[in-house]
């Protein structure tokens, strides 16, 4: 028999946490351009993780560079680069700081439930049936015996079916942490060297 443990509840948190762009959904823009530059599509933008925040920032805009725009949310899953050199494309940004702190976590109990499968259970019977006859006449002059025999068999079977259920089996303590975001995207070129 095969047990299945269900998460219920843990796929769907972890599904739609996964979905959401946070980095997209809180990006606020503070260079204003219709456009992204042709030249700015396909960069390699460079991340920097950042324990120190303002400090880091100060430091790329005394080297020229220029702020674009910044996202600051929470969220359980915090951006990996790869995140961070997307929305940078998306923005024309060349360089992304980013700095990363837990804020806490908070402990759920989410049910746990095996599969029982359904069973099947078959039901037979077979047998035979036998019958046997004589007869005796008399009459007219004549004078006879009959006898007959008769034998037969059966067999017959049928099945029975149960589905298969959920049992619950108890809570599982799931443990989900919470981060601090604030990515700040920077380039160096003529327009955002005007916002230093």
């Amino acid at each position: 028999m095969k047990t299945c443990i269900l998460l219920i509840g843990l796929t769907a948190l972890l599904c739609c946490g996964c979905a959401t762009d946070h980095l997209q959904k809180f990006y606020v823009q503070v260079l204003h351009e219709q456009t992204v530059p042709k030249h700015l599509r396909n960069i390699q933008p460079d991340i920097i993780i950042s324990n120190n925040l303002t400090n880091d920032s100060s430091k790329a805009l005394r080297k020229g560079l220029g702020v674009v725009g910044y996202a600051d949310y929470w969220s359980s899953r915090p951006p990996i680069p790869a995140d961070l050199r997307k929305q940078a494309r998306r923005v024309g940004a060349t360089c992304v700081i980013c700095s990363i702190h837990h804020r806490g976590s908070e402990t759920a109990y989410r049910p746990v439930y095996n599969w029982v499968p359904g069973t099947t259970a078959t039901y037979g019977s077979s047998g035979s049936i036998s019958a046997q006859s004589t007869a005796s006449f008399y009459g007219n002059g004549l004078y006879g015996n009959a006898y007959g025999n008769a034998q037969g068999y059966y067999n017959s079977t049928a099945s029975a079916s149960s589905p298969g259920y959920l049992q619950y089996a108890g809570a599982m303590p799931v443990t989900i942490h919470y981060y601090d975001v604030n990515a700040v995207f920077l380039r160096r070129d003529h327009q955002s060297a005007a916002l230093r």
